[in-house]
């Protein structure tokens, strides 16, 4: 019979010392470049959401944060008209932004540039190959869960497209 005994890495180990934190406290830690990284994504988040209240269902898919260059906030749209839009709106955006917390913020520019990152407004159908729709088939008929196999029976029916 072989014994095995487990013993936690000691935290004073500098080869596994970095490791023993949990994913959180790396987070929190603006010394490393992760934690950076990950505040700094936070921070343009909170800025998007801001933008997205201000400018409304109309003018938020056309624009979001690209950087903030010291006291300057960055904004890139899709085209020259939504800049313009959003330019009337630059004063509404500042006064939320500073009135959020973000008081090191004085001005807005806008900048057109494609926007790849977006999800599409409308969401594209995609077509279910013949080999999918026979293991969806499969499926249903050996499914046990009646809204399951209903499910799966209707996508495996479906005209090619889902």
């Amino acid at each position: 019979m072989i014994d095995v005994t487990l013993h936690p890495m000691p935290h004073s180990d500098p080869k596994y010392g970095q490791y023993s934190r949990s994913a959180s406290a790396i987070a929190r830690d603006d010394q490393s470049t992760l934690g950076e990284l990950l505040q700094r994504a936070a921070h343009y988040q909170h800025l998007d959401q801001i933008l997205s209240s201000v400018l409304g269902p109309d003018l938020a898919p056309h624009c979001r944060v690209a950087c903030q260059r010291g006291s300057e906030l960055v904004l890139l749209t899709t085209n020259s008209s939504w800049a313009s839009r959003i330019r009337l709106s630059s004063d509404d955006i500042l006064c939320s932004i500073r009135s959020s917390g973000h008081r090191e913020i004085t001005s807005i520019t806008v900048r057109v540039t494609p926007l790849s990152a977006r999800p599409l407004l409308e969401p594209q159908s995609k077509v279910l190959s013949p080999a999918a729709k026979i293991a969806l088939q499969e499926f249903a008929d050996q499914c046990n869960d009646p809204q399951l196999s209903a499910i799966a029976q209707r996508f495996s029916s479906s005209k090619g497209r889902t």
